[in-house]
């Protein structure tokens, strides 16, 4: 089961509950944090997990379909990143189903806020134009006060550790 901890703002636009039992995500990935991001005219959502904090960026079309577009965008990054097509499956775990609740961990809301400004710096200079390619840029930004990680390097080491190393610059 796919479980989305969305800041209050994001729980709105998408018109959904916010019960504050919600139960962990089934996937190795964990639960997914998100919030919007508003670029001039451009409305999207910015997701983190909460185990590695992979950025997944997507456009805010429809509520309807914004759990199949996540899926597709995360499967496509975890495929760019090399992770094996069977893990893929169980990461985006199409048939589990989902849930969305209150954001748990503010220390994981204050990266998805910068990972959020990074974007927003990406776009507004116009590197950041396709939505795939801004996600993986944002996987290669070291994260944590004492020890840095890069996203990528986690999920790399979680999903596929015999997947080779990405290049850096």
């Amino acid at each position: 089961m796919l479980v989305f901890r969305c800041t209050q703002k994001l729980r709105s636009r998408l018109k959904v509950p916010g019960s504050p039992d919600v139960p962990h995500s089934s996937t190795q990935l964990g639960d997914w944090y998100g919030n919007t991001l508003t670029v001039g005219r451009l409305r999207l959502v910015i997701f983190i997990s909460e185990t590695t904090m992979l950025p997944i960026v997507l456009t805010f079309r429809e509520s309807k379909t914004i759990v199949p577009r996540f899926q597709r965008v995360l499967a496509d990054v975890l495929e760019v990143l090399q992770v094996p097509q069977n893990v893929v499956a169980q990461e985006i775990d199409i048939g589990g189903g989902f849930v969305f609740g209150p954001t748990a961990s503010r220390s994981v809301v204050g990266v998805l806020n910068e990972l959020g400004f990074m974007a927003e710096v990406h776009l507004r200079s116009g590197t950041g134009d396709n939505l795939l390619e801004l996600s993986l840029r944002l996987s290669g930004v070291p994260i944590g006060p004492l020890r840095h990680v890069f996203p990528d390097e986690a999920v790399r080491v979680l999903l596929a550790p015999s997947a080779p190393k990405r290049a850096r610059w």
